[in-house]
């Protein structure tokens, strides 16, 4: 049997209610919230090598300024495709 609604935690509520929103969707709606997801996902991935690779730059400076600066006109290209 289906725990309580009142027996459920904060987290299992906001689950919920994330669980219907979404099966209520129509597919254009729900394409559209996946593409965002991904697109999120994939900045912040960027972002986190970005910042990884700017703490190497004290060792290495040419080597790792060339590659930030390659990732960083790889994510804007990303970023135009996606608008």
């Amino acid at each position: 049997m289906a725990k309580k609604n009142y027996r459920k935690t904060t987290l299992e509520r906001e689950q919920h209610n994330t669980a219907v929103k979404v099966r209520k969707m129509t597919d254009e709606q729900l394409c559209a919230f996946l593409d965002d997801i991904q697109r999120q996902s994939a900045e912040e991935t960027a972002k986190k090598i970005i910042d990884d690779l700017t703490l190497m730059t004290v060792n290495r400076k040419n080597t790792i300024d060339h590659a930030i600066k390659s990732i960083r006109r790889m994510v804007e290209g990303m970023e135009n495709e996606i608008e």
